[in-house]
C-alpha cells in the first residue's frame, strides 16, 4: 500500500525543515545543490526505482520516500542541538538505533575523519543499506544487533518502505496493522564485547519507544553526554519520569543542556543530558 503525496505534505513540516537546512552551518554548496539532488532523486525513484541521493557529497541509499526531505533535519540537529551544547567536540560516539546511517554520517561529516563512531541497528532488512551508506568512511563501524537484557532472538515490527518506524512495540511501528510484518533480530546485552570500547563522549538513542528498556539494560559503558529521542509512542509505554530516574540510577546525576519543545500534540521530543561526573 503506497502512501499518497498529501500524507507527506501534511506530515513533513516542510517549512521548518527547509529553514533548519538553510541556517545550518554546512557549506553553501551543499545547501544549494541539495534541492537539485532532491528533484533528481525523486525522478530516479519514479523512472528507475532508484532510491538514492547525493547527501553531503556522498551517495546515500534509502527505502522511505520521505528520506530526502528528512535528511534536511540532521545538520541543524547535530550542530545546533548537540555540538553547540557540548563543552568540547566528541571524539567517540555510540549510535543506538542507527537506521540507515543518517545521524552518524552527518555527525561524521561535522567531526572529521578521526572521530570514531559505533552504530547498532537491529533491523536486518535495512542493515545492508546502512553498510552501503557508511562504506568508505573511516573509523565508523556498524553492528546488526539490538540492545537488551539478554542474548537472544526476538521479534521486531516493521512496515516495508518506512525503515525509521521499525519498533519492538506494535503501535509505534505503524498505525495500520495490515501493513506490519515481523522479523527475527538478534539481541545482545554487552556493547563492549563487540566494539571493545567502554567509554563514549556521546551516546545517541533513537529506538521508537523502547528507550526505557535500552537504558535499563545498558551496561559496561560510560558516557559524558546522552542524546535521546524520547518517544512514548501512540500509546503510553512508560512514564517519562521512570526513564529519567533510570538514567540517573545507571549513570549518575546529570544536567539537561538541551530539550526540544514538549507538547501534548507530539509523541516525541529530543533531549541532551550532560553527566556531572564526566569521564575525561
Amino acid at each position: 500500500m503506497k502512501r499518497n503525496i498529501r500524507y507527506y505534505v501534511n506530515n513533513l513540516m516542510l517549512f521548518e525543515r527547509n529553514r533548519e537546512w538553510l541556517i545550518s552551518n554546512i557549506k553553501l554548496k551543499y545547501k544549494v545543490s541539495y534541492y537539485f539532488q532532491i528533484v533528481k532523486s525523486y525522478l530516479g525513484v519514479i523512472m528507475f526505482k532508484n532510491y538514492s541521493i547525493k547527501y553531503l557529497g556522498k551517495n546515500f541509499t534509502y527505502d522511505n520516500p520521505a528520506t530526502p526531505l528528512n535528511l534536511q533535519n540532521y545538520p541543524y540537529e547535530i550542530t545546533n542541538k548537540i555540538l553547540a551544547n557540548m563543552n568540547k567536540r566528541p571524539k567517540t560516539a555510540l549510535d543506538i538505533g542507527g537506521n540507515i546511517g543518517q545521524f552518524s554520517i552527518t555527525l561524521k561529516h561535522m567531526l572529521g575523519e578521526k572521530a570514531k563512531i559505533d552504530i547498532f541497528e537491529p533491523n536486518k532488512v535495512i542493515f545492508p543499506l546502512l553498510l552501503q551508506n557508511i562504506k568508505g568512511l573511516k573509523n565508523i563501524k556498524a553492528y546488526n544487533y539490538a540492545i537488551g537484557e539478554r542474548n537472544a532472538k526476538v521479534k521486531m515490527y516493521v512496515e516495508t518502505g518506512r525503515s525509521g518506524t521499525a519498533s519492538f512495540i506494535e503501535e509505534n511501528a505503524s498505525d495500520n496493522k495490515d501493513l506490519l510484518n515481523t522479523i527475527d533480530i538478534d539481541m545482545i546485552n554487552s556493547i563492549p564485547s563487540y566494539t571493545r570500547r567502554k567509554h563514549y563522549d556521546i551516546v545517541k538513542i533513537d529506538v521508537e519507544g523502547y528507550e526505557y528498556n535500552v537504558i535499563k539494560t545498558l551496561k559496561n559503558i560510560t558516557m559524558n553526554y546522552l542524546f535521546i529521542e524520547v518517544s512514548s509512542g501512540r500509546s503510553k509505554n512508560y512514564l517519562h519520569s521512570e526513564l529519567f530516574a533510570m538514567i540517573a540510577k545507571k549513570f549518575g546525576a546529570y544536567d539537561i543542556v538541551y530539550s526540544s519543545t514538549v507538547s501534548k500534540y507530539s509523541n516525541t521530543y529530543d533531549i541532551l543530558l550532560e553527566f556531572e561526573n564526566k569521564v575525561k
